[in-house]
């Protein structure tokens, strides 16, 4: 890097929509850039499908910070949109204590800020973009660009960065883990949110009554209305085990989080911390607990259930005697839930130090093929399912992670692992569908200290149970699911807009997808359009 030029480069971005916060704030976000922008790993296109048009890119100075574009500029829509996808990533970064690989072939996640005309916006990871649509609201006159919606930015990044930490959980049938994904979405805009002074001063009263306010509801006035796309205030009585639908199920998740953030803050309050103070350490510890189970959950198919596991024991590794009492707090809301039971809040939180057999001499900075042979001696442990000394598995990820109070020292291994079994769908209730053959897969996430002691096993093996659950959704799914003989590009994605999962047909092979485009609201496209 340029020796002249800022390692941090001061951005003006919204803090939430442009009707909210009027006023652009000054973020800063790690340099150099070229122009677009485009980092080092993630780049800016303003390419206009609808309309075929490469719009021109924000450029640096030569001192390599930005000139202060007017909101109206799409040139300020593109740097609003790299910076706070950038300072999500980040922040996840420093949480998880180790880099991101984005969960596609490629070391760039592309903005298309202007990719077009309709209610929409979406993350794929096919084509490696975060998509932002635009579109004039059916109640005012007014154009609303999604890349100038500080939640509706975060939220796709969301997706884009559990993408890149659990990369199969895009091809998943089972209903929670694509509402894991949803809520991961709407907790990366409330947490981007809350990291702004301005949100959080507007915030405080009625956050503090348990009143409606800019985090709880997310991607308020999306429609140019009253309208928010979801409220994160807790509504009694839902049955959340009947809902299908990725948006609606993630609220039992996303408002259990939020009801922590919430008890947090009172339990600051009481001991006398200032509002904004206790709003701020609420924030901090919230969004660490959140962040960090993202790296205890199994490699698939995850469910509320996993995430509340991997929540409690990775606060468990981190702060063994949580003197605050915070994860008392965590334990009542996940019941009060229905994400967890009694029981299994208070055997998350019990360390497993007995060591593995025969630690690898490179440990713990062990290769693929060491994790593997180390594993394959302990497959006695691992969640392989029927005939554990026979099937063979890979080892998927592995991860040595330093956490950011300490980020010189080794804090733990993360080892992940897989396997497929094949599933044909022979019965007559499959319809069209009979005769096929679909993969499910199998595995866990193992987490040691240095020393090689398991802290947690997140494990995901393929029992008749998972078999059963997924023969059962695609039999009753019904128009949740678009079959497609087609190749899954973009263009395809947005015609299945009312379909959070797709079913990519292959011969004899059925390989489903969840539907990123799939719409929060109502998807509405338009022809032409304005700029």
């Amino acid at each position: 890097m340029d020796a002249q030029k800022p390692e941090l480069i001061p951005i003006s971005i919204f803090a939430q929509d442009p009707k909210m916060t009027r006023s652009p704030v000054t973020v800063h976000v790690r340099g150099s850039m070229l122009p677009g922008p485009v980092g080092d790993r993630i780049a800016v296109f303003d390419y206009n499908r609808d309309r075929d048009e490469v719009y021109g890119a924000a450029r640096p100075k030569k001192d390599g910070t930005f000139p202060k574009y007017e909101p109206d500029d799409l040139r300020f829509h593109q740097l609003n949109a790299y910076a706070i996808t950038a300072r999500a990533a980040g922040l996840v970064e420093r949480e998880l204590g180790r880099d991101l690989r984005w969960g596609f072939e490629g070391s760039r996640l592309i903005i298309l800020p202007h990719a077009g005309y309709m209610a929409n916006a979406f993350y794929s990871e096919n084509s490696h973009t975060l998509q932002f649509y635009s579109f004039v609201s059916e109640n005012s006159s007014r154009v609303f660009h999604t890349a100038l919606s500080h939640d509706i930015v975060a939220h796709e990044a969301g997706h884009a960065i559990l993408d890149a930490v659990r990369g199969r959980y895009t091809e998943s049938l089972e209903p929670e883990t694509a509402a894991l994904h949803e809520a991961v979405g709407d907790l990366t805009a409330m947490f981007a949110a809350l990291s702004h002074d301005v949100v959080k001063k507007k915030v405080i009263d009625p956050f503090s009554r348990g009143r409606k306010n800019l985090i709880s509801e997310i991607a308020e006035h999306f429609e140019g209305d009253d309208q928010n796309l979801r409220s994160l205030i807790h509504v009694a009585g839902v049955r959340f085990n009947e809902i299908i639908q990725p948006h609606q199920r993630s609220l039992q998740l996303s408002r259990a989080i939020y009801e922590i953030l919430r008890r947090f803050f009172k339990k600051e309050r009481r001991a006398r911390r200032p509002p904004m103070a206790a709003l701020e350490t609420a924030r901090v510890v919230t969004q660490r607990m959140t962040i960090r189970a993202l790296g205890y959950l199994p490699p698939m198919d995850a469910t509320f259930r996993d995430f509340g596991l991997a929540m409690l024991s990775a606060d468990t590794a981190a702060n063994p005697y949580d003197a605050r009492e915070y994860r008392e707090i965590v334990r009542d809301v996940f019941i009060e839930h229905k994400i967890l039971t009694r029981t299994e809040t208070e055997t998350a939180s019990e360390l497993n130090d007995e060591p593995w057999r025969d630690l690898p001499r490179t440990w713990p900075r062990a290769g693929i093929r060491d994790a593997y042979m180390f594993l394959d001696r302990n497959r006695d442990r691992l969640a392989l399912g029927k005939y554990p000394l026979y099937r063979d598995f890979v080892v998927s990820d592995l991860q040595v992670t330093t956490m950011p109070r300490y980020p010189t020292a080794i804090d733990q291994v993360i080892v992940g692992y897989e396997y497929p079994v094949d599933i044909e769908l022979a019965e007559k209730a499959f319809g069209n569908y009979r005769g096929h053959w679909i993969t499910i897969y199998g595995g866990g996430t193992l987490v040691f200290d240095v020393e090689g002691k398991l802290r947690h096993h997140a494990k995901k093996p393929v029992t008749k149970d998972r078999v059963r659950r997924l023969k059962v959704f695609l039999k009753t799914a019904g128009h949740f699911l678009a079959p497609s003989k087609l190749t899954l590009d973009d263009e395809i994605r947005t015609q299945f807009s009312g379909s959070p999962w797709i079913l990519e047909i292959r011969s004899d092979q059925i390989v489903p997808r969840t539907n990123p485009s799939a719409c929060c609201g109502r998807c509405r496209h338009h022809k032409g359009g304005a700029r």
